[in-house]
């Protein structure tokens, strides 16, 4: 959020950002994270018991799962807006080493 918010661009205004995992310190930050929450928990107790079931032989095929996420919305997202997107052509990318203006 701090590169997005050094260049000039508001979080929450001009710039979405959502993060992953719920975690607590989402709420804190400024402003709060609008993240995906998963089922933590669940998934680690599935994956050991298929981690059991391969070494017991009772299970030799890759398995799939679905499992229920929720997007958690606070106010670090906002609603597209066309002159950011269609009438500029412009867009920005958040890569490793920071953000990228990009024309299409």
């Amino acid at each position: 959020m701090a590169a997005v918010k050094e260049r000039g661009y508001k979080v929450g205004l001009d710039v979405s950002i959502v993060g992953f995992d719920d975690l607590e310190v989402s709420e804190e930050m400024d402003p709060p994270l609008s993240t995906v929450r998963v089922p933590g928990y669940k998934m680690g107790a599935m994956a050991a018991e298929l981690l059991i079931g391969v070494i017991e032989g009772e299970v030799s095929q890759p398995q799939q799962y679905v499992l229920e996420s929720n997007l958690i919305i606070h106010r670090s997202t906002c609603n597209p807006r066309d002159s950011l997107n269609t009438k500029t052509g412009n867009f920005l990318s958040l890569q490793p080493s920071g953000i990228t203006n990009h024309k299409d």
